[in-house]
């Protein structure tokens, strides 16, 4: 940012003065180039670069959420753990003083990591959140962020940052996590089992609240708040669902919902989010929007999104036993053998497995509580093995770890 170029002939003809942000540096070259502010003084310097980025960020509005069907399925479907794997909530904010973490200097970096550090280890004397650096934690526990990445507690930009004073506060009981200088400044972050939503957004207003005593956010009566990527701007929520898709992915009717989605302003991803693909037959709907509508209302438009492709799921599941008898009855019960009996297991294999398992406790063919399920996604993947272990572990020896996790955690299950 803020490289010397040669100057364009406007510029020669305006005696050379090309636009430079007097905060952070950034050019307007900087800014065509990466489609992005700088620091939050840029969307006052670059507004004609930057505005057509946001209209087209802006181009759809989603409707208030209807409140009333809402309420009317979760009274027809109030168990809901089958599909509902979890909930996710996160918002962006950034330090209103500093340039955004991609443009600061290292010192600026280190200032903003050891401020909000040094504000959350005093919160409760320091036993309610943990503080993780991803460079020291890298060099010195070569397990830990990886494994922070797989039980979805830190973004995959977080983990392959490079620089240091990069890192994360995670609660004790992990329910809450602020990863610090990841694309923002700050992202702070929700996720509990289940389809909870709303206790999600409870989790990180009440921290923001908490934040905003001792920090002051960049925020523009126009824009809302301001983020690095304009497409954030506005609320810069992020809230998303991950939801078992069995029958939704068996039918075809997945690549349907991924436009119809797109459509509403919302997206479906991967297990580990965007760029990734589903595992097991579970995907992360989200939403895309974050304008247009209070962070509350973008939540409980998501929350109604979801229960409707629930219903569907439940619909579709229907179909396919009518249309197969005993044929998935015979698949969860030959899935369930493998799980609670073999002595090695790839990665992969388990997913699927522990996907079709899952299926056959919602048929009412196996007694496995959900939240089983739910451990076992994050306690099998290779790097929480490993740091679990507290080795390295080869392909084989991690095939054998796995297998015995799920063995053991299967081993006193009551089925039918």
């Amino acid at each position: 940012m803020g490289s010397s170029r040669r100057l364009t002939i406007d510029e020669l003809m305006n005696g050379g003065k090309a636009v430079v942000c007097p905060v952070c540096g950034s050019n307007d070259d900087d800014i065509i180039e990466s489609g992005r502010a700088g620091c939050s003084y840029c969307y006052k310097v670059f507004e004609a670069l930057l505005a057509p980025r946001i209209e087209a960020a802006q181009q759809i509005s989603l409707p208030v959420p209807p409140m009333e069907f809402t309420e009317i399925l979760r009274a027809d479907y109030p168990h809901y753990d089958d599909i509902a794997v979890s909930s996710r909530v996160r918002l962006a904010r950034n330090l209103s003083i500093f340039p955004f973490p991609e443009v600061m200097t290292q010192k600026e970096a280190a200032e903003v990591f050891e401020n909000v550090t040094e504000f959350m280890v005093g919160i409760a004397n320091g036993s309610a959140f943990k503080i993780v650096s991803i460079s020291e934690s890298k060099s010195e526990k070569p397990f830990e962020a990886a494994s922070l990445l797989e039980r979805h507690l830190i973004s995959k930009e977080l983990f392959n940052k490079r620089a240091d004073s990069c890192g994360a506060a995670i609660s004790a009981d992990e329910h809450v996590s602020i990863m610090i200088n990841e694309e923002d400044h700050l992202r702070i972050q929700s996720i509990r089992e289940g389809l909870a939503l709303r206790d999600c957004f409870e989790d990180v207003e009440k921290l923001e609240t908490m934040l905003s005593e001792r920090f002051k956010f960049a925020y523009n009566d126009k824009l809302g708040w301001l983020t690095r990527c304009p497409t954030n701007l506005g609320t810069g929520i992020r809230a998303s669902v991950m939801l078992h898709l069995p029958a939704h992915t068996d039918s075809g009717n997945i690549h349907r919902l991924s436009t119809e989605l797109v459509r509403t302003g919302f997206t479906i991803r991967g297990f580990y989010g965007e760029g990734t693909k589903p595992i097991g037959r579970l995907y992360q709907i989200s939403n895309q929007v974050t304008h247009g509508l209070s962070a509350r209302q973008i939540v409980e438009h998501l929350n109604a999104v979801v229960l409707r492709i629930i219903q569907r799921e439940r619909e579709i599941q229907r179909a396919l036993d009518s249309n197969h008898p005993g044929f998935i009855e015979d698949n969860v019960w030959r899935a369930y053998g493998l799980l609670s009996t073999a002595r090695n297991m790839g990665g992969n294999e388990a997913m699927q497995l522990l996907s079709i398992a899952r299926v056959g406790v919602s048929i009412g063919e196996l007694q496995i509580p959900y939240h089983s399920f739910n451990e076992l996604l994050h306690r099998i993947q290779p790097n929480t093995i490993c740091n679990n272990v507290g080795e390295n572990l080869g392909e084989q020896e991690l095939n054998r770890f796995r297998a015995k996790i799920i063995r053991d955690l299967l081993q006193n299950t009551k089925t039918q």
